[in-house]
């Protein structure tokens, strides 16, 4: 009985793509390890695989301490060779899945050369201002919202309150 499953690395600080040897035992604690986060999410790449990924990777991005606040997390972005498809903040472990949707080992024609054919990372001195895209990202799918944003959004929830109030009068 085997005792790992084969997954990829990708680790956008070391801007290296490797074979990385996933424990069977261990659960989810073994992902959190190997990608470095406490949140994971899973991001489906067809055919059967998918990237784990920091679920808040793009949310909480770690900067230095001191001035100038420099960005400390790398990034990669997963491309099909003409459009960007994803920004990634953090390290990603790509795997295989099956039927069930057990993860299981990656076929043999994933290898490091294939993934690194859709993946490009973020340069070391751009880290800055891909963290401001990803805010942008995040801003556009309503995750992450502006001061404006949110002053119209408190400005409707007292309106609806009001509403409520308005009904509670005898």
């Amino acid at each position: 009985m085997k005792d790992t499953t084969r997954c990829i690395l990708i680790d956008p600080i070391a801007k290296t793509i490797t074979d990385y040897y996933l424990p069977e035992s261990g659960g989810n604690k073994c992902i959190y390890k190997a990608i470095g986060c406490d949140c994971f999410d899973h991001l489906g790449l067809g055919e059967g695989l998918q990237l784990f990924m920091d679920d808040n990777g793009l949310i909480s991005i770690p900067r230095e301490t001191t001035p100038p606040y420099n960005v400390t997390q790398g990034f990669f972005v997963i491309h099909d060779g003409v459009t960007a498809r994803h920004l990634i903040a953090g390290k990603g472990l790509v795997s295989a899945y099956d039927s069930d949707g057990v993860t299981v080992d990656l076929p043999l024609w994933v290898d490091p050369q294939r993934i690194a054919q859709i993946i490009k990372f973020v340069p070391n001195d751009q880290r800055n201002a891909v963290a401001g895209l990803g805010k942008k990202i995040l801003a556009d799918a309503g995750l992450v919202l502006t001061k404006a944003d949110w002053d119209a959004r408190t400005a409707r929830h007292a309106a609806l309150v009001n509403q409520a109030l308005a009904l509670c009068r005898n």
